[in-house]
Formats: structure tokens, C-alpha cells, sequence
């Protein structure tokens, strides 16, 4: 059990337990932020990519404390939990509670610590003070997503979602550009992904399930009218060129996956968790 120590492996033990589910993950949030940030930066693209994967280490070592608390103290308020850990997992990690946290932790120090280190030794500034109150920030919202079970927990699952992608870009684009960036950021993946929340059954938010009908359709469509609307922006020249590109570039880019998805889908290639499909009244 020492494995649940390691870095990600809580992550990819409960939440991505497939390939196809690893993939999905990296295409949804590792590229598409990289693009992003990377598209701002002047900077040594070997330099970056380290800079770039210790900042995704920091992050996620201190997101999978919201996750085992979710597991071992949440699921124990709802009627019908989600139950992602076996009875021997789950024993062991309720058992070591406080270890597997503070070891977390203690972990995030260590790296926040290094990450520091080498900013004081670059010639170009990390922005470390602000991407550790995006961490604090999270590590909050994600005590009040796990404590709250109503309607409240879409706003702590939007704002999870925002931080849980805007943390790369408040690290390294400055205070000038940052704007943009996370307007798009939002756009691109959050903001999406908390309409779908709003279909979940527990949230009996009827309308936004008459308006989705179809999951997989809907996100192509989400990316389409978001392309169009950039086109049309870009037309009417209400933002300079180089920000509209990046948008268009990411929207293409995730609307072409969202079909290749809907392809496998259709087809039987890929299949969903039942458990987790069996929680939206979608088709």
C-alpha cells in the first residue's frame, strides 16, 4: 500500500483506472494547457516543459488530498456514493488518513521549495506567490465542495474546475496578459463541464437536461458555436489577431476530439463507466 504515497498514483488509481481514461485526461488538460501558457511565453521550450511538469506535480499532489477526503469522509454523507476504492483499499486509506495527507503536504512544501529555487535562478520570473494562493485557493474550495451536498456544490465544482486548469497560466504568463488566457482557459473546458454537472439526477435541474439531451452532441456543439463565435469576433476585429488564432486553434482542437469521441462512442469502442453514466438522465 505504500504505493498510495506516490505522486498521482491516487489520482489514476480511483479517477483513471483506464488507458483510454489516462489519454482523455492528458488531451483534456496537459496539451491544451501547455498550448495555452506556452503561446505567451518567451522561453526555452526544454526549460519550460520541466518548469511545466513540477507545477503539474505541486498541483496534483495536493488535489488528491480533496480526493481521499472525498472518498473516505464524503461518501459517508450521500445515500448513493460513488464507491471508488475496494474494501481492502478503502481500509487501508482510512487507516492512514492523516499520513497519506500530511505526507502530501509535506511534499508540496518540498517542491514549492525547489520551484522557488530555480526561479531565483532564472533569468525570467515565475509568478510562485500568486500560483500558491491559486493552490490555497483550491485546497479551500475543495473543503467546502466536500462538505456542502446540494445545489452549492456546481459553483465549488466550477471554481475547482478554473483552478484546477488556470494554475499553469497564473504561474508563468504575467499579470498583463493573464487576462485573456483564463477567459479562454474557462471557456474552453470549465465552464462546459459544470453545465454537464447541472444535468447530474441529484441536481433535478430538468431544464438543462431538455436543452443537452444528448451529452456527446451537445459538447461538439458547445465547440462549434464557440468556433463560430470566434470566427465572428475575428471578423469584426474586436481582438487582436494573435489571441483569436490561439482561440480558434483550441477550439478546433477540442471540437475535433469531442466528435473522435462521439465516433468511438457510437461505434462500441469505447464505453463508459455504467457507474458514473447511471448518475445523468441523458442519452
Amino acid at each position: 500500500m505504500v504505493k498510495f504515497y506516490i505522486p498521482f498514483y491516487y489520482l489514476f488509481h480511483t479517477r483513471l483506472k483506464t488507458k483510454m481514461e489516462i489519454f482523455s485526461w492528458q488531451i483534456i488538460f496537459i496539451v491544451p494547457q501547455f498550448l495555452i501558457t506556452y503561446f505567451y511565453l518567451e522561453l526555452r521550450i526544454d526549460i519550460f516543459l520541466q518548469l511545466f511538469l513540477l507545477s503539474q506535480l505541486i498541483f496534483h499532489t495536493l488535489y488528491e488530498v480533496g480526493y481521499i477526503e472525498n472518498d473516505t469522509i464524503t461518501t459517508k454523507k450521500e445515500i448513493n456514493p460513488t464507491l471508488r476504492l475496494n474494501k481492502k483499499s478503502a481500509k487501508y486509506v482510512k487507516n492512514n488518513f492523516q499520513k497519506l495527507i500530511y505526507f502530501r503536504y509535506f511534499i508540496v512544501i518540498l517542491l514549492l521549495g525547489l520551484l522557488n529555487s530555480i526561479n531565483l535562478s532564472l533569468k525570467f520570473e515565475l509568478n510562485v506567490a500568486s500560483f500558491i494562493l491559486v493552490l490555497l485557493f483550491n485546497r479551500l474550495f475543495f473543503l467546502f465542495h466536500n462538505h456542502l451536498r446540494s445545489r452549492l456544490n456546481i459553483l465549488t465544482f466550477f471554481i475547482l474546475a478554473v483552478t484546477k486548469y488556470i494554475f499553469p497560466l497564473v504561474l508563468f504568463i504575467s499579470n498583463e496578459s493573464i487576462l485573456y488566457p483564463i477567459i479562454l482557459s474557462v471557456i474552453a473546458f470549465p465552464l462546459l463541464r459544470s453545465i454537464e454537472i447541472c444535468t447530474l439526477k441529484r441536481h433535478n435541474f430538468k431544464n438543462f437536461v431538455k436543452i443537452i439531451v444528448n451529452l456527446d452532441k451537445f459538447r461538439i456543439l458547445y465547440y462549434l458555436i464557440s468556433l463560430i463565435t470566434c470566427i465572428i469576433i475575428w471578423h469584426f476585429s474586436y481582438l487582436s489577431d494573435q489571441n483569436i488564432s490561439l482561440a480558434i486553434l483550441i477550439f478546433i482542437y477540442f471540437a475535433l476530439f469531442r466528435a473522435v469521441s462521439y465516433f468511438l462512442i457510437k461505434k462500441g469502442i469505447y464505453k463508459r463507466d455504467l457507474k458514473i453514466k447511471s448518475q445523468y438522465p441523458l442519452k
